[in-house]
């Protein structure tokens, strides 16, 4: 007998970052790459900043500032909690941890 193999491939190519982050929802889980402000995909962050997300859960390097990174997810409450190696400068974040408004796991 001859086995068959059936080849599905599934195209994971987009036309927008909007199209891209449409599977994203509330109480997600994001990992977000790069290093500080650098090879971060902030396309793909403000468009999921448009969908109007709570209670998200990031895991990345760094937060970002008030208005580039994640730090735009951070800045209009979107985020319940942070697993990050950097706090960096961003002050939003700083005064929703001193008010318990997020969790921060700092991870060296």
């Amino acid at each position: 007998k001859m086995l068959h193999r059936i080849s599905r491939q599934i195209s994971k190519v987009v036309k927008s970052s909007d199209e891209a982050v449409q599977g994203i929802t509330s109480g997600s889980k994001l990992m977000i790459g790069g290093f500080g402000l650098c090879g971060v995909p902030e396309n793909l962050l403000r468009a999921a900043h448009k969908l109007g997300l709570k209670n998200l859960h990031l895991i990345t390097n760094t937060s970002g500032t008030d208005n580039y990174g994640p730090g735009v997810l951070i800045r209009d409450k979107m985020v319940s909690k942070l697993q990050l190696s950097y706090l960096g400068g961003n002050l939003e974040l700083e005064r929703q941890y001193l008010n318990g408004e997020v969790e921060i796991d700092l991870v060296p």
